[in-house]
């Protein structure tokens, strides 16, 4: 039976083929600025901020999946947010959660922004938003350019930072054109990751390799030192533990699945509500692994994983301040809708949960000893 995990990988986004605003093919990105699925809401700088240093985080990924309930699911997106600074991506694990945002936003077949005839292209339809975007990072700009009028930033930081850093100095006049074609495929500014956009194919069948047989080796040693510990006296155990050297099995397992497919950026896990094989997380390491995954705070629903972020997206983005072993994603199995949302929460949008999982030492060993493809920034 073939597995019904789907991968994502980075590719480099074809100039001939940009990414647009059609919903029957609505893009799955790394990088560069947001495209909202439901482009009169946009989220804000003050929901997207850092818990710890208070700076905007920037925008890391948006996943695109459609589901079949309830309705108001037909259309939905995930959209994942990190801070950039250094001391905040060092914080202990319990602060994880506050470097990081992951929400939910979601849209019926039929919405006021898109076809919902299947005869008709499904390209964003022009003049049914008035929302205004930041110019530096495509949240919603409630501040405006008291010169010219036509600049909108999310904050004072990203008004300053065009200001200072780009060109709004040298072309603000009171005739300064209004920015209305938007470039949704490239990066264009420091404060954005590189652009991406994220395709999926299966993942393949296992294959033996060199690697599956290493790590399975290196597993049957593992039991049979535990079988000998069981019969060792306390100073043969002292004497073993001497020249023991720690192996985290968690890793090994993760080294060997990831094996079948080293370029893989994403691992999506929500295509059976029934089917348990399909929702157990590919575990970077023994370690910190969640105790307890809390359920949905709008609608109490289960909270279930949807998708795993892997080390091999660090390569793509090409920042040493950001690091992680990988990202798990859990959202409502319920799709619940704003209905269900407190009035002082994020409006249409749904904060879910993100966290995060580290290499341990022993596996950070590990990997540097062998001819893995699992890479990670220290």
């Amino acid at each position: 039976m073939s597995s019904k995990i789907q991968l994502g990988f980075a590719i480099e986004i074809d100039e001939n083929d940009p990414l647009m605003y059609d919903i029957n093919d609505f893009p799955s990105k790394i990088g560069g600025l947001p495209m909202w699925l439901n482009p009169a809401e946009p989220l804000t700088s003050e929901q997207t901020r850092c818990e710890i240093c208070n700076d905007i985080m920037a925008f890391l990924l948006q996943i695109y999946n459609t589901e079949d309930f309830p309705e108001e699911a037909f259309n939905r997106s995930t959209y994942v947010f990190i801070c950039r600074n250094e001391n905040c991506n060092k914080t202990s694990p319990e602060n994880w959660n506050k470097i990081m945002k992951v929400f939910r936003i979601q849209l019926p077949k039929k919405n006021p922004y898109y076809p919902f005839s299947e005869d008709e292209p499904g390209l964003l339809i022009e003049g049914t938003f008035k929302s205004r975007y930041c110019k530096i990072c495509n949240l919603k700009g409630s501040k405006c350019c008291s010169k010219c009028k036509n600049a909108y930033y999310c904050s004072k930081e990203h008004q300053l930072y065009d200001w200072n850093n780009l060109d709004h100095k040298l072309n603000c006049s009171t005739n300064c054109t209004k920015v209305v074609n938007i470039d949704y495929n490239t990066k264009s500014n420091e404060l954005q990751f590189n652009c991406f956009e994220i395709v999926n194919e299966v993942e393949p069948e296992s294959k033996i390799s060199k690697m599956d047989l290493k790590v399975e080796e290196m597993l049957n040693n593992m039991n049979i030192m535990t079988e000998k510990e069981e019969s060792f006296s306390k100073q043969q155990l002292d004497e073993e533990e001497e020249t023991k050297v720690d192996v985290d099995k968690a890793f090994l397992k993760f080294q060997k699945r990831v094996e079948r497919e080293p370029e893989q950026a994403f691992r999506y896990y929500r295509t059976s509500y029934n089917n348990t094989e399909f929702t157990k997380p590919l575990y970077v390491s023994d370690l910190n692994k969640p105790k307890e995954i809390p359920d949905c705070k709008h609608c109490h629903s289960k909270r279930t994983l949807e998708y795993q972020v892997m080390p091999q997206l660090l390569n793509f983005l090409q920042d040493d301040n950001v690091d992680f072993g990988t990202l798990l994603i859990y959202t409502c199995e319920s799709n619940c809708e704003s209905a269900h949302f407190e009035k002082d929460e994020c409006g249409v949008w749904a904060r879910e949960l993100i966290f995060r999982q580290d290499f341990s030492n022993d596996g950070m060993k590990l990997g540097n000893s062998s001819n893995s493809a699992i890479t990670s920034q220290n």
